[in-house]
């Protein structure tokens, strides 16, 4: 069976900074999905396309945007999903991994839920020798509440829709990092948020993890605290209650980058 190129229904969005085996593997992800009306866009954020080129660059259903200078994440996800056709944008890392049925079920899901804006799924947890970590399941439940205490999402496990995103105005370029939980915050004060049961993702983390480098220091978590608070707002809950559970975050931040806390994610299961 061959995929729809010309409408295709999700667009896979993989922004990268190297050319290298986990991008391969994430790449392959895709392609290998049961589910067929897709197009992947792959941002090479500062990267040429090389001149040995790896095979999986010659597959139809692959567009590779190129960028000459490094513009970090937000700005170059704003430019591959600029580039994007599908009605729902599908996010996953370069070092990630979607297991085969991950697009079929979300799909299916969103042609269920008419409100429904963003979707995450459970997550398994690797090393960088694909090893399991732990399991993050999904609830299956509206995850707007949730976020007003912490990201309930994994950004590589998430799907959303493109209009509502642009409505949006896209990632705010002023998250270098975190930019996924601030979007998710401003998806969920116009839309209902959830996350699938199933496990239909892989999440790397390996001494290279940009997240591992997050400060609670910096301009996005003030982006955060005060998204935090427009979705309280937006769902009619007391702003006292917000502010003290926005005090808990941003102490817990802090412990957490001093390493007093390990993240839930590097926990493993017993």
């Amino acid at each position: 069976m061959e995929s729809s190129l010309t409408t295709p229904l999700v667009s896979v969005v993989i922004p990268t900074i190297k050319i290298d085996s986990f991008l391969r593997e994430a790449v392959e992800s895709i392609l290998s999905q049961n589910y067929i009306n897709f197009e992947l866009i792959v941002v090479l954020d500062g990267l040429l396309v090389p001149q040995n080129s790896p095979e999986w660059m010659g597959d139809p259903r692959v567009r590779v945007v190129p960028l000459a200078n490094n513009v970090g994440t937000p700005r170059a996800l704003n430019i591959g999903i600029s580039q994007c056709r599908g009605i729902y944008i599908a996010r996953l890392d370069a070092d990630d991994i979607a297991y085969p049925g991950r697009l079929q079920a979300q799909v299916t899901a969103f042609s269920n839920a008419s409100g429904l804006v963003c979707l995450g799924t459970g997550t398994d947890v690797i090393d960088d020798a694909g090893r399991l970590i732990r399991k993050m399941i999904g609830s299956g439940e509206s995850g707007r509440a949730g976020l007003l205490t912490r990201n309930t999402l994994v950004h590589s496990s998430v799907m959303y829709r493109r209009d509502v995103f642009l409505s949006l105005g896209g990632y705010n370029q002023l998250c270098k990092r975190a930019q996924d939980y601030e979007l998710f915050l401003r998806f969920a004060a116009v839309g209902e948020i959830a996350s699938l049961p199933g496990v239909f993702t892989a999440y790397r983390t390996h001494p290279a993890q940009h997240s591992k480098n997050t400060s609670p220091w910096k301009i996005y978590t003030r982006e955060i605290l005060r998204r935090r608070l427009d979705l309280a707002r937006a769902m009619g809950r007391a702003p006292i209650g917000q502010v003290l559970r926005n005090v808990q975050w941003f102490t817990y931040q802090v412990l957490r980058h001093h390493g007093i806390f390990r993240p839930r994610y590097l926990l493993r299961d017993k």
